[in-house]
């Protein structure tokens, strides 16, 4: 056996065996227990150095797991350790000595909130009470939120508004030190000051501790290091401002005074200027570094009250003049430096946040849905790997071994990352999936073809020719979707940036086990000796079709479903987009034992409600009872006509309620009056009166009232008579929906134990990154086919990308699916699968240019298409047969998911050959037309 052979069947072996260590194991698991002692720094953290392993102590749980993290030095997986009972305790060298138990795990990959669940943080936004626009401040506090979530990794969480006073927040991590971690990166105000102790003798005499009192200008802080108390000035030192508003960038560095980490700070250019006049006037003096006070008022320069104290973190002597930079020390750990970095760069809160409740949610694709998601992608790969098998035999066999350790490596780097998997990042793994059945099977049709040629050529040849062949057509078409994950991740956020991550890394790893392991393999084979023919069935036999015969048509055919994509888009307006980009209504429901989400998502759409989200809820209570969390779109659309203005009196008499308004409103589905007074009256109209003026039916139910307020603000109210009809209409269809199994109560009204409008979890902020995401993706694709090929081939495929995408949101709208980030991920997904498609048959196009010089273009275009129709259809067969497993048994949300995939392949697929190609075509024709003019 060649060397050569061997050194790359020995990279293969060592890279499968680590990828394999990666996994292993894939979710977190318990290693050893063990009874340590711990010596504490002075923030309770232990100081490894010092950390005893009791001899006998350890217990291992998983030994695999533990020899397979040593064996690997850790780079893998990272420990973590959870604490039991404490044993002893005690002070040697004025530190703390403690004996406990000591449980250790390994953390492997982490499932995303829809796939799994997570916890659910409730806050209450504390603005003041003269606060103005508490409606913009609120989306501020979601998006900073957001920025500080996103730092600590491929999380995706779900954060929405419930009104403007309370932010609901979603993580996919349960175990409680993670959720505490994440609740203080939420949490911290984000407030840095820097202001001097107390260096008046006179008061530092009188005042020595808390108990002698504060003095004016003053407050009592407890060093969060050293525990003693701090009588800190309220002001900036000499009237000069230095603040986190001046930090440009922080980083967590080892303190190698104290132990521990630190967080060493980047100031602007003012910022810079600030400190050394502060530090220079002030030498000797103690600087006090404060986070999360919080003050209402104030100016420029000159603070406001303190009506909330934060932290003091430590007050280090001034020694000399300080620029440039500085630091905040207290022997962090690393997690806990970390997340201060991360408060301090993501900005200053607008008000702070008081954690109204701790639940855990189950995944918001439900449980039953997660579960038939599995066995569907168990089954559909299964299929892919069962057909490659049969149909190309020994060869097939080979690259079924490829795309296992494919996904084997692609899971494995996602577990190293740490990074969050959603189900737009298996959307990620599907298009992977796709690409790497595809490169197999472009060098398998093109070995065919050297083969047909060159019957006489050795194998070992002919396998190195189709190699080379197939590998411009697999680069290109890699090349541009790697692109596109990239500015994909680099410009998106939350699930854009997850199925960007699952993409790229899918692509790399696809382009080593195509190019590298698979030629490696038949290359074994072959100069071994032990085959010396690869045979594979062949049912698509050689075809000649003139496909630009009936471009004229096709491009028809395309118009008219497109027109009527787009009129049913229109028709539906916003309807169309589900909460996630419109906000809904939340409601918290209390279920008999045993209902399940499918069962209530299966109601749910007999009232037109089918769009809705469903998600189970574990708050603590009620334990005999099944809750859940049900978002639902805005459906209620009363017909308010323009208000009319109540004159103050009226044939001489006062008006009660003369200077405000009169609605008069027809609605879409019969109320009783009384119930809408009252709802209006809880709104804080006090004195407002509803009216029925339509005939009431005999149940006493109207459809149409007058509503009369105090009030003379038309949006004001306005905005409140939507969200009571809306409620009204929410309460009415989920009750009627879910009445075998909703709790009642003792007079039989069905019990919510709560119903609140929540904003979108698509922050606008979002939608934004995602547009110029998708929108440089496309110019870098038309950008990179132009330096590849030439400029009408980057232009005829985004012709034919924007056509997929707009037929398949248009049938998806004609279905009445709604479109949120699921199928968003859809979308992005088959845009890489018509891209990889179009790009497969351009190249060739390119290289039957070059060897058919005496042909038309149009018989080369047509010569081409035939020559790649059976890789086309062996492609879109295979990765067809996986989505519809997907679609039969996935059930719940991932239906429709799966639905999007389905229609974009076969879009795709059809718009390669009848649409790209006929615009590279015609665009050559009208450039040999101008080139003829122009002589």
């Amino acid at each position: 056996m060649p060397r050569e052979i061997r050194s790359k069947a020995l990279v293969i072996a060592i890279v499968l065996i680590l990828s394999i260590l990666a996994v292993y194991p894939i979710q977190d698991t318990e290693v050893y227990t063990a009874t340590v002692t711990d010596t504490l720094n002075e923030n309770g953290i232990p100081i490894k150095k010092k950390r005893v392993i009791h001899e006998g102590t350890r217990v291992l749980i998983r030994p695999w797991a533990y020899y397979a993290h040593n064996a690997t030095f850790g780079i893998f997986h990272s420990f973590k350790e959870l604490y039991g009972k404490t044993t002893s305790e005690e002070i040697v060298e004025n530190k703390k000595v403690i004996t406990r138990d000591m449980t250790v795990y390994l953390r492997g990959l982490t499932l995303g909130l829809d796939l799994t669940g997570g916890a659910e943080l409730i806050y209450d936004i504390q603005f003041g009470e003269k606060t103005a626009n508490t409606k913009k401040l609120a989306g501020d506090v979601k998006s900073i939120i957001e920025k500080r979530i996103n730092a600590k990794g491929l999380m995706e969480p779900v954060i929405q508004l419930d009104g403007t006073r309370r932010l609901i927040v979603q993580i996919p991590q349960t175990k409680t030190e993670d959720i505490a971690e994440i609740q203080r990166a939420i949490e911290g105000i984000g407030h840095l000051e820097f202001r001097l102790l107390c260096h008046n003798e006179t008061l530092n005499n009188r005042y020595k501790k808390p108990n002698d009192g504060t003095p004016e200008g003053y407050h009592w802080y407890q060093a969060k290091t050293t525990g003693n108390w701090l009588l800190v000035s309220d002001s900036f030192p000499n009237d000069i401002e230095v603040s986190g508003s001046m930090v440009v960038g922080a980083s967590v560095d080892p303190d190698t005074e104290k132990g521990g980490y630190q967080v060493s700070l980047d100031f602007d250019a003012r910022g810079k200027s600030n400190f050394y006049s502060v530090t220079s006037a002030n030498i000797n003096k103690r600087l006090a570094i404060i986070l999360d006070d919080v003050r209402e008022g104030g100016e420029p320069g000159k603070p406001g009250k303190i009506t909330r104290q934060g932290t003091l973190y430590s007050a280090p002597t001034i020694q000399s003049a300080i620029s440039g930079s500085g630091r905040i020390t207290g022997s962090f750990s690393y997690e806990e430096a970390e997340t201060l970095r991360t408060v301090l760069v993501s900005g200053k809160l607008p008000a702070a946040l008081q954690r109204a409740g701790v639940n855990q949610v189950g995944p918001t694709l439900g449980k039953s849905s997660v579960d038939s998601g599995k066995h569907a992608i168990i089954i559909g790969l299964i299929a892919v790997l069962v057909f490659m098998a049969v149909y190309y035999l020994l060869a097939g066999a080979i690259a079924d071994f490829a795309l296992v350790f494919n996904i084997v490596l692609l899971v494995s780097a996602l577990a190293v990352y740490n990074a969050t998997l959603t189900l737009p990042g298996i959307a990620g793994i599907i298009l992977t999936v796709g690409m790497s059945v595809d490169a197999n099977v472009l060098i398998f049709e093109r070995i065919r073809e050297e083969r047909r040629r060159r019957a006489e050529k050795p194998m070992l040849g002919v396998i190195q020719d189709g190699y080379k062949r197939a590998l411009s057509a697999i680069i290109d078409a890699n090349l541009t979707t790697l692109f596109t994950a990239a500015i994909l991740y680099r410009f998106g956020t939350g699930p854009i940036r997850g199925f960007a991550v699952t993409l790229g890394l899918g692509i790399i790893f696809s382009l080593f086990t195509a190019l590298f392991v698979t030629r490696t393999i038949f290359e074994w084979l072959v100069i071994g000796k032990l085959v010396s023919e690869v045979k594979m069935m062949q049912l698509i036999k050689p075809t000649s079709i003139a496909f630009l015969n009936l471009s004229r048509k096709t491009i028809a055919a395309s118009l008219v479903v497109l027109l009527a994509g787009i009129t049913m888009v229109g028709y539906r307006g916003r309807d169309i987009l589900d909460t996630d980009f419109e906000g809904g209504t939340r409601l918290h429901v209390v279920m008999k034992e045993g209902t399940t989400d499918t069962w209530i998502r299966d109601r749910l759409a007999t009232v037109g409600l089918g769009g809705s989200g469903v998600q189970s809820l574990i708050s603590g209570d009620d334990k005999g009872k099944a809750e859940f969390l049900i978002r639902t779109p805005f459906i209620a659309s009363p017909l308010i006509r323009e208000p009319e203005s109540i004159p103050p009196e009226v044939d001489g008499k006062a008006d009660p309620h003369g200077g405000g308004l009169k609605f008069e409103i027809t609605l879409d589905r019969p109320f009783d009056p009384a119930r809408v007074q009252k709802l209006v009256r809880e709104k804080g109209h006090d004195d407002a009166v509803v009216k029925p003026t339509g005939q009431p039916g005999d149940d006493g139910l109207v459809t149409q009232v007058e509503v009369r307020v105090k009030s003379p603000d038309q949006t004001l109210v306005r905005g409140h008579l939507v969200d009571i009809f809306h409620t009204l209409a929410i309460r009415s269809d989920v009750a009627r929906a879910l009445a075998d199994k909703i709790e009642h109560d003792d007079k039989g009204e069905v019990v919510f134990a709560s119903i609140t409008a929540t904003g979108p979890s698509v922050a606008g902020e979002m939608q934004q990154h995602a547009i110029l995401a998708i929108t440089l993706s496309l110019l870098v694709i038309v950008a990179y086919i132009w330096f590849r090929f030439e400029l009408r081939f980057g232009l005829a495929a985004i012709v034919a990308l924007v056509h997929d995408v707009i037929i398949t949101v248009g049938v998806l709208a004609m279905l009445n699916v709604q479109i949120n980030l699921h199928i968003v991920a859809a979308l992005l997904t088959i845009i890489g699968y018509s891209l990889n498609d179009t790009i497969v048959l351009f190249d060739r196009i390119r290289e039957n240019l070059g060897t058919m010089r005496r042909e038309t273009y149009e018989t080369i275009v047509n010569t081409s298409i035939n020559q790649t129709l059976s890789r086309t259809l062996l492609t879109s067969l295979t990765t067809l047969a996986a989505l519809l497993a997907l679609f039969i048994w996935g059930g719940g949300v991932i239906h429709n998911f799966a639905l999007a995939l389905l229609i974009g392949v076969v879009v795709g697929t059809y718009s390669s050959i009848f649409i790209a190609s006929p615009i590279v075509v015609w665009a050559r024709k009208r450039d040999i037309a101008k080139r003829r003019v122009s002589r």
